[in-house]
Parts: C-alpha cells; structure tokens; sequence
C-alpha cells in the first residue's frame, strides 16, 4: 500500500512539473507575440504617418 501511495505522489509531482513547465513557456511566448506585434503596429504607423506627412 505504501509503495502505490508513493507511485502517485510521484507521478503528480511529475504532473506538476510539466504543468508548470508548460504554463511558464506559454507566458514566455505570449510576451514575445505581444512585442512582436508592438514593434510591428509601431513600424506600420511609423510608414503611414510619414506617408500622410509628404
């Protein structure tokens, strides 16, 4: 009985790990799309404006 209690703890300590492994990449990629598309909403104002200016 002690060693299948075990078992589990193990295999949901392994769950978590991956879980939060797994959120933290998320949050990772999520802030570099996000800088992404700042750069590229500021390049394409940058153009329109110099458009509208000449």
């Amino acid at each position: 009985m002690c060693r299948k209690k075990e078992r589990h703890s193990m295999f949901f300590c392994m769950l978590s790990l991956v879980t939060a492994i797994t959120v933290i990449a998320g949050l990772i990629m999520g802030i570099v799309v996000m800088c992404e598309r700042k750069k590229k909403d500021e390049e394409e104002l940058e153009r329109y404006l110099d458009g509208v200016i000449q």
